[in-house]
């Protein structure tokens, strides 16, 4: 889910939520299955993952999140600096471009009407500052636009596809690459205990209601005819 819908509940859901959805989608995968260089521990993994985990209730308000994600944005470290992966892939370039845009999205201070002034008057501009603001004013009025519509994305992932000797024959995901959640906050550690409890639970739940459904689908045996001590045998009983 996007940060902003995370940070704000309640928001109207846009497409650009949905372009950012799908990032978060490709970016836990790699993170979770992609093998990736030894320096990179299997607690600095389950670090890089609480992004996607990460969720708390204010005092009377609904639960929320995606501090983390709109934080990581607005750094230009999404999914994460210290993921490397072992096979040369064009895989982390991809994930870097892609989440470009949205350093733009989440910045803290969208250029300001003055700063739009300098774009309208180039001629003009004799400072350095004026040239960065102006700079600054293009390439967040791009970002957004790359995030109005599908085709830069897709122009994107095309253009990273279509060299195939870039990509290993190889590279699939590995299911058992360690994680460690031990090394996360306190919060992000019980958010990660409170998941994996109603995990637990579920499949418990599930259990016993196979176990259920089991004896009920089991003929009950007839009880037994007993007669109490003492008590002498009915006539015809060939006893």
């Amino acid at each position: 889910m996007s940060a902003n819908l995370l940070l704000h509940p309640g928001k109207m859901h846009t497409f650009t939520d949905d372009l950012e959805s799908f990032l978060h989608v490709l970016g836990w995968t790699a993170l979770r299955y992609v093998p990736a260089m030894d320096s990179y521990s299997a607690v600095r993994r389950a670090k890089d993952l609480f992004i996607f985990d990460e969720h708390y209730r204010e005092q009377g308000h609904s639960e929320r999140g995606g501090d983390d994600k709109a934080r990581a944005f607005r750094a230009g470290d999404y999914p994460s600096p210290n993921f490397q992966p072992r096979m040369l892939t064009p895989l982390s370039g991809l994930l870097e471009k892609l989440g470009s845009p949205f350093k733009s999205l989440y910045a803290v201070s969208p250029p300001t009407a003055e700063a739009r002034k300098n774009v309208t008057a180039l001629p003009d501009i004799s400072s350095k500052s004026q040239l960065l603001s102006y700079a600054a004013v293009i390439q967040y009025d791009h970002d957004i636009e790359c995030l109005q519509s599908s085709t830069w994305f897709i122009d994107m992932m095309e253009t990273a596809l279509s060299d195939h000797d870039k990509w290993p024959t190889d590279d699939r995901a590995d299911e058992s690459l360690p994680i460690d959640f031990s090394g996360g906050t306190r919060r992000q550690v019980q958010n990660r205990t409170k998941e994996l409890q109603h995990t637990q639970k579920l499949l418990e739940d599930s259990k016993g209601l196979s176990r259920r459904s089991k004896r009920a689908a089991s003929p009950t045996p007839e009880p037994s005819a007993k007669r109490r001590r003492g008590t002498p045998p009915a006539s015809g009983s060939g006893i």
